[in-house]
């Protein structure tokens, strides 16, 4: 097997297992909607792209980057290269992380350290929520990691990466508080041993200036910072088989929703993957934490934070700091928190690998390189139906034409008022869609501001939302006295889309209403009497409060495109060689 074989084979056996879990992808033409993954053709520029709308900021800086996307990229296109660039991008991180962890590792550990870096429950299950920008946290942490030793050690090119990494990472609110984590997990270890604490502190600027976009709309913002307590119960871990939720949590499994787990975790597979995750952790768990001691701290607490509302008290203390301390609604989803664990289980496989197939190869070095080999493929034999939980969310969806008509009108520069969608629900499951439910994609596609619901129904009851204008809206409808048209404009909305295939369509009252795309699939209803714009962010922050996110936006997206460019100069330095003056 020649070096050049081997060099590549961990890189495109990852590539082939990508290719496996984002299949429908390539196979079917459309948009990704599924869960909370929402592409449009065209994702709109509004206040709530900056996080500035009657919502908390969930997506900032995110939706504002896919606004420039597909500003230049049709969104079915960057739907296909988001998915499959983040996953790409961890599995080819993940080896590499090793590579600098582990001296003279083989190609074997690596083959198994890139699968099981994207083959494992915490990213299908997260996969499977259609929360794909969180991966690119995960994705980005496995080059992060490498890159911050770099800097430490005051290699000045290495800030190139750093600021292009930690943006990456803080697409999300999530992301940012996860990268932050680690950051600061690094100052920690760097005062411990007092080294590089000046790098270390700027280090953690950069961090927090990333977090400027959705920290800054969050304080200037209409929403409510704080969330409903219930919440806590409904989003906190959850045992995946017999056991506890913490052998579950131990596997990188756990997510709160039991539909997006595959069956083989909730029985002998699960357990078996238990078993091995301990073996791993004892092999080599010690070696990864005393190379990555701030990976390991943050590990430790991203572990604690995902089971803190099993542990005594911790429910009780979470519910509290979400109903009374403004953001703490980002702790709710304890699963999430396992991020850096997760890249600590991944990298210690591919230690106990290594060490492995040394004692192996020193007493049957064929029988050490096979065994070693199909080791590989073990993440994949432990979980085989990954993939079906990942299909179902990444198949994409062909809009109706009656919804594209109905942008076209909403989009007209002549359109006045809000647009509410009805049946009034945050989730729906469409005929022309995938099988699983989704996010209206109304509010990601159209200019028009739109109000939805963002209450949560589940099995637990009603998660209550933080929109100020859809609790409005949500009373408005709720009347009984007065026909939803006068309502609704009493309201200051003005316009209704209806999706018709959804339970309830067909009860709603629209006498009154001025039908203009009337479809199949989508109806759109302008509202009589609705003539003035209800009052908006602009209005309740200020222009100036406005101005400032949206400027911080710009530099933030002026900031990452400057680290990318940036880096890739430096990369292409780094690979040019020298000129060498000969005589001759």
């Amino acid at each position: 097997m020649g070096r050049g074989f081997t060099r590549v084979l961990p890189d495109a056996l990852v590539a082939v297992v990508v290719l496996v879990l984002t299949w429908p992808m390539w196979t079917t033409a459309g948009y990704g909607l599924a869960r909370d993954m929402v592409f449009s053709p065209r994702a709109p520029w509004t206040l709530d792209a900056i996080g500035m709308g009657s919502s908390l900021p969930r997506a900032v800086p995110l939706d504002g980057v896919l606004a420039a996307a597909t500003s230049v990229v049709d969104g079915a296109v960057v739907f296909r290269v988001a998915v499959a660039g983040v996953l790409l991008a961890a599995g080819w991180g993940a080896h590499r992380l090793l590579a600098v962890v582990v001296q003279e590792v083989s190609p074997a550990a690596r083959c198994l350290v890139g699968v099981a870096a994207v083959w494992n429950p915490y990213v299908v299950e997260r996969l499977a929520l259609g929360q794909w920008a969180l991966l690119a946290t995960y994705a980005a942490m496995w080059w992060l990691l490498p890159v911050v030793r770099r800097v430490l050690a005051g290699e000045r090119r290495a800030w190139w990466a750093s600021v292009c990494l930690i943006l990456v990472a803080s697409l999300t609110p999530t992301g940012g508080a996860l990268v932050l984590m680690v950051v600061v997990a690094t100052l920690v270890v760097v005062v411990v041993h007092r080294d590089s604490i000046a790098r270390a502190v700027r280090l953690l600027l950069v961090a927090v200036a990333a977090q400027l976009p959705w920290v800054l709309a969050g304080v200037l913002g209409a929403a409510s910072a704080t969330s409903d307590p219930l919440g806590v119960e409904v989003f906190a871990a959850r045992a995946e088989r017999p056991g506890g939720v913490w052998p579950s949590l131990l596997t990188t499994g756990g997510v709160w929703s039991p539909f997006q787990v595959p069956a083989s975790l909730t029985s002998w597979g699960g357990h078996a993957l238990t078993v091995l995750v301990v073996v791993v952790l004892l092999a080599g768990g010690a070696r990864m934490a005393r190379r990555e001691q701030a990976l390991a701290l943050a590990a430790v607490v991203g572990f604690v934070l995902a089971g803190l509302a099993h542990l005594p008290g911790g429910g009780d203390a979470l519910a509290w700091a979400v109903e009374h301390v403004p953001g703490s609604g980002l702790l709710r989803d304890g699963q999430k928190w396992l991020l850096p664990y997760v890249v600590v289980v991944v990298s210690s496989a591919g230690i106990a690998v290594t060490r492995a197939e040394r004692a192996l190869r020193r007493r049957d070095s064929d029988l050490g390189a096979l065994l070693v080999g199909a080791m590989a493929l073990l993440p994949v034999v432990l979980v085989p139906d990954a993939a079906g939980r990942t299909w179902q969310a990444l198949e994409p969806v062909t809009y109706p034409d009656d919804l594209t008509r109905a942008v076209a009108v909403l989009d007209d520069p002549d359109a006045v008022g809000e647009v509410v969608t009805l049946p009034w629900a945050s989730y729906r499951e469409f005929s022309w869609g995938n099988p699983v439910s989704a996010a209206d994609p109304l509010p990601r596609w159209t200019e028009r501001p739109t109000v939805v619901s963002d209450a949560l129904l589940t099995e637990s009851g009603s998660v209550a939302g933080e929109d100020t204008r859809a609790r409005e809206v949500e009373t408005a409808l709720a009347r009984t006295d007065v026909p939803l048209a006068e309502s609704l404009a009493a309201a200051d909305v003005g316009w209704v889309l209806v999706y018709a295939d959804q339970p309830g369509a067909a009860e709603l009252d629209t006498s009154g209403l001025t039908p203009v795309v009337d479809g199949s699939d989508v109806r759109l209803f302008r509202v009589p009497g609705a003539d003035r714009e209800p009052e908006s962010s602009v209005d309740s922050a200020g222009p100036v409060a406005v101005a400032a996110v949206a400027a911080v936006d710009a530099a933030w997206g002026v900031a990452l495109l400057g680290g990318l460019l940036g880096g890739l100069i430096v990369a292409v330095r780094a690979r040019r060689p020298s000129r060498e003056v000969t005589d001759q």
